[in-house]
């Protein structure tokens, strides 16, 4: 689960940002609403929200924030296989002036099993300039550093401090990491284990945006899995939770290898084909490459009994939003993931979004404790229905220094409530927030 996320120097964050998922010890009446914090059994971090939604206009920063987080989850995956003259893919503060050749930073605090983590790095397009990772056990009184890392520009090397001592003295991979490589990344390609290996199982495969870096990962195990019936019947489940009748799903499989000719590509996919100028060769080995099973699922809803089916691209776009969004939502539900979504009420109105909510706010339905973080435009979508001040956070660019700042609801003063940020955006009471 998510403790706490930072970012600076990146795209439209200058400063150090933080999204918090703590909640605040003196907002509403626990008894009034149990369910909006889950239980983690850390004695140092014992609850944590399962939702945040960041309210903020157009051009405020929002997108900046989340993609922050794939680019942390990006770096940490490829860095380990980074050559001695591959450049770190950060994207710095481009509103002022020399912020390009400082060093972007990303911290990430995090629960996994029985241990908290806290993992940041510092880095240029050139070479990483800090790095460190610490660990507090449910066992524990406090933090421990397990390493530190600084670049020194004088001697042109990184100075580096580890807690641990291995048997057989000190890890290859500790001294020959590559300037623009993470220690953390080299210590899980080497296999390092312990509290090395699960950090960087968890920030490579929880942290990212739902449309891109999690729910990508975590759909691919469900693919097949809608050839079971029970599965489709959770799909429809679904939607129906969200307000949508449906009554059924219908799949049809195709085979990457049996398309042998344009004739042979399905539909939908014959479009794509199209569009993108792609040959059906390149179509052949970029499916091979991302689905090893080789197969194809043609989808379509079934709707009102014995109507015929609709095939899924043929359906609204909040449909088809719904039908995205399913199986990252649920395999999130059912295995106690983080899902991050941009712009989710876009597509989706305040009911749906409403409904959304309330399954990770709900422990019978989020009996592991997912959490779900969300961008948004729509005020509505934060209203008191199933939020309180502690989960929503207003995003908004300092016009002075063209620079996008976060701060949480609760953080403004006078308001009485998400209820009064509404008003006030909505009724043109004061000065407008968004």
């Amino acid at each position: 689960m998510l403790v706490e996320f930072s970012v600076a120097n990146h795209r439209a964050i200058r400063e150090r940002q933080t999204l918090s998922m703590v909640p605040d010890s003196g907002s509403a009446d626990r008894r009034k609403a149990p369910q909006r914090a889950i239980e983690t059994g850390h004695p140092a971090i014992p609850h944590l929200l399962p939702d945040a939604c960041i309210l903020g206009a157009n051009g405020t920063g929002k997108t900046s924030l989340l993609s922050a987080m794939d680019v942390m989850a990006s770096v940490i995956a490829v860095s380990a296989e980074h050559k001695s003259d591959s450049k770190i893919e950060v994207e710095p503060f481009a509103r002022k002036r020399g912020w390009d050749r400082r060093p972007s930073a990303f911290e990430a605090t995090f629960l996994s099993g029985a241990a908290a983590y806290r993992y940041g790095f510092e880095a240029t397009c050139n070479r990483v300039t800090g790095e460190s990772l610490a660990v507090h056990t449910a066992k524990a009184k406090d933090w421990s550093v397990l390493f530190e890392r600084t670049w020194i520009p004088k001697t042109k090397k990184h100075e580096v401090s580890y807690a641990a001592k291995p048997k057989g003295g000190r890890p290859a991979w500790l001294s020959k990491t590559r300037p623009n490589a993470l220690l953390l990344s080299a210590a899980a390609k080497a296999g390092a284990g312990g509290h090395l290996e699960r950090a960087h199982a968890w920030l490579t495969g929880q942290l990212g945006t739902s449309g891109e870096s999690t729910a990508a990962r975590n759909v691919r195990p469900n693919r097949l899995r809608l050839r079971k019936a029970q599965w489709r019947k959770r799909i429809v489940e679904f939607f129906r939770d969200l307000g949508i009748r449906l009554d059924g799903l219908e799949i049809e499989e195709f085979h990457a290898a049996e398309m042998l000719t344009f004739d042979d590509v399905p539909p939908p996919f014959r479009e794509i084909l199209m569009r993108s100028g792609m040959t059906l060769d390149s179509l052949r080995e970029e499916h091979r490459r991302k689905q090893p099973d080789n197969v194809l699922f043609d989808v379509s809803l079934l709707h009102d009994g014995g109507s015929a089916p609709v095939a899924i691209e043929s359906e609204s776009s909040g449909i088809q939003t719904v039908y995205a969004l399913a199986a990252p939502v649920l395999h999130a539900l059912e295995t106690g993931r983080m899902i991050v979504a941009d712009d989710l009420g876009a597509e989706l109105d305040p009911a749906a979004v409403e409904a959304l909510i309330g399954m990770f706010c709900e422990p019978a339905v989020n009996p592991k404790g997912a959490q779900i973080i969300f961008t948004t435009r729509d005020p509505a979508n934060g209203r008191e229905a199933f939020f309180e001040r502690d989960q929503v956070w207003i995003m908004e660019m300092e016009h002075d220094e063209h620079a996008a700042s976060l701060r949480c609801e609760q953080n403004f003063e006078g308001r009485r409530g998400v209820r009064s940020l509404l008003e006030d955006h909505l009724g043109g009471g004061g000065r407008s927030i968004l």
